[in-house]
């Protein structure tokens, strides 16, 4: 931590490292620290076997990006708002399914 203490962004600027080279080294940092957090989760859902909740999760993280990029774009902050709201309402329709599906097989 004391190392990045020392470097500035005027200097590095001087250096000729650009605004947007930064924040490239940003999303590479970013994308290698989410890497580390999920790849444990990810790893323990493989291991039991839990391949549905692990689907939910990767395309939750997927719909999640895509509509950041969309506010992105657009410069509306609204689209993050719809985007998680139909995030979770996957996400209980993806309950519903599973529990219909189990009573189902039960019954049968």
């Amino acid at each position: 931590m004391y190392i990045l203490e020392d470097i500035s962004l005027e200097q590095l600027s001087i250096l000729g490292v650009t605004q947007e080279y930064q924040l490239l080294i940003g999303c590479i940092l970013t994308l290698c620290l989410l890497y580390l957090l999920l790849r444990p989760m990810t790893l323990f859902l493989h291991y039991r076997h839990y391949n549905i909740v692990l689907s939910y999760v990767i395309s939750s993280l997927l719909m999640f990006m895509l509509f950041t990029l969309f506010a992105v774009l657009k410069g509306n902050l609204d689209t993050i708002r719809i985007g998680l709201q139909g995030i979770a309402i996957f996400g209980v329709c993806h309950i519903i399914f599973m529990i219909y599906s189990k009573i189902k097989y039960t019954y049968r």
